[in-house]
């Protein structure tokens, strides 16, 4: 896949379990650009995918941060489309709002055939860079392109997150009171 390598899963086997857990394991940001006047950078990353956020720890005064964090996000449906895995890579500052640096994409694409790959299945660590708000490569204090290290894999869903064949959707107020 452009921008990386590592990434893309193999084609489903068989029948597609449609609610499945993806875990998005977020090892290392290297090659952070200087970010604070009086200091490095205080990296931290926010991740959104199939409509859930979650966001890594800071990692105080440096260019280059070992995460090793790993986060769950539950796919209610692998055959519906989920969007494009955002890595939104932010300097934290005690004063201010945290500094959006840039960016790293992982295709809608790409990621709805990871989530229709069968459970059990892990890419190998993928290297991805990033990218400015204008699109441009994030280049480090070192002159070196930023770049974020991956690891996705497939999990079995924890039994309960798949409702039952009869379930129509959440019960109105009224219909729940009167069921009391």
């Amino acid at each position: 896949p452009p921008g990386g390598k590592g990434v893309g899963p193999p084609p489903p086997l068989g029948e597609v379990q449609r609610v499945k857990r993806v875990q998005v394991t977020l090892r290392t940001v290297h090659h952070l650009p200087k970010a604070d006047l009086l200091g490095s950078c205080d990296p931290f990353c926010r991740l959104d995918w199939a409509a859930q956020t979650h966001k890594t720890s800071v990692k105080k005064g440096t260019y280059n941060a070992d995460f090793h964090e790993a986060f769950l996000f539950d796919v209610a449906d692998a055959t519906l489309a989920c969007g494009d895995l955002r890595v939104t890579v932010l300097d934290w500052d005690r004063a201010s709002a945290p500094e959006e640096l840039g960016t790293v994409v992982v295709s809608a694409e790409l990621m709805a055939r990871i989530a229709l790959t069968d459970i059990g299945w892990e890419g190998e660590e993928g290297r991805l860079s990033v990218r400015t708000a204008k699109g441009r490569p994030l280049v480090g204090k070192d002159k070196q392109p930023c770049v974020v290290s991956l690891h996705i894999g497939v999990l079995a869903a924890m039994r309960g997150l798949e409702p039952p064949p009869h379930w129509r959707g959440p019960a109105s107020p009224r219909a729940r009171a009167a069921s009391r």
